[in-house]
C-alpha cells in the first residue's frame, strides 16, 4: 500500500514537471500494474496483499472508451494452533487457511474531467472472480511431556467463480508521446452474498500504460 501511495505522488509531481501533452482522442493502450489487494469478500479477515495486474483499452471518443482488467493476487493464509484436552489426551491443531481471488472485470470509461496532461476517468462495468480456498488441518496427539505420539493431517479445495457489479477511478498522467502512469482503484461488489460484511473486493494500484 505504501509503494501505491509513493508511486501516486511521484506521477503528480513529474505531471508538473513535464511540458504538456495532448490526450490520445482514440486508439488502443496496454498496461501493467501493481494492485493492492483488500479482499473483503470472504466470511473472514484476509489480510491485505500484493497483486499483479494487465489491463488493456480502446478509447472511443475523447469522452468514452472501454477498459479490460485482469487481476492475480498473491495467496494469503491464515494460521490458526490450538491446544486441546479431550478424554483421550492433550491435542495441538494446526489449523492453515490460503485465500486467493484472482480475477477480471470489463469497463465503459467515462472522462468526466479531460486536461493536456492528466485525466479523470470513471469507471462502471462487471466483474467477476474465481474464489479459491485451501483449508488444512493437523492434529497431533501429545504425550505429558509435550512430546507428540500421532499426528493427522486433513484438507479439502474449493473453487466458486462468483460475479458482481463493478466502479472504479483512475487518473491518467501522461508523461510523453506513449506513455502515462495511471494511478486507480477498482471495486468489485457481490450483492447476492449472504453476510453484508463480507461483500467487496477493493484494488487500489497503480499502472504504467503504453498508448499507441
Amino acid at each position: 500500500m505504501k509503494l501505491i501511495v509513493t508511486g501516486v505522488v511521484w506521477s503528480a509531481l513529474v505531471a508538473v514537471a513535464v511540458p504538456a501533452l495532448a490526450q490520445t482522442d482514440r486508439g488502443p493502450w496496454v498496461a501493467g500494474r501493481i494492485v493492492a489487494d483488500a479482499d473483503k469478500s470472504w466470511n473472514v479477515a484476509v489480510p491485505i496483499g500484493i497483486a499483479g495486474g494487465v489491463s488493456a483499452g480502446f478509447e472511443l471518443t475523447r469522452r468514452i472508451g472501454f477498459e479490460l482488467a485482469v487481476d492475480w493476487p498473491a495467496i494469503r493464509t491464515i494460521q490458526t494452533v490450538l491446544t486441546v484436552q479431550p478424554l483421550t489426551g492433550p491435542e495441538r491443531i494446526t489449523q492453515r487457511d490460503s485465500y486467493q481471488s484472482p480475477g477480471g472485470a470489463g469497463f465503459v470509461a467515462i472522462h468526466a474531467l479531460t486536461r493536456s496532461r492528466v485525466r479523470l476517468t470513471l469507471l462502471a462495468g462487471l466483474g467477476i472472480v474465481s474464489h479459491r480456498s485451501t483449508y488444512d488441518g493437523i492434529t497431533e496427539r501429545l504425550d505429558p511431556n509435550g512430546n507428540v505420539v500421532s499426528r493427522a493431517e486433513g484438507g479439502v479445495n474449493g473453487t466458486f467463480n462468483w460475479g458482481g457489479p463493478a466502479v472504479g477511478v483512475e487518473l491518467p498522467i501522461r508523461l510523453g508521446t506513449h506513455v502515462a502512469v495511471v494511478p486507480e482503484v477498482h471495486i468489485i461488489w457481490f450483492p447476492l452474498t449472504d453476510n453484508p460484511g463480507s461483500s467487496a473486493i477493493i484494488r487500489p494500484a497503480v499502472g504504467v500504460r503504453w498508448i499507441f
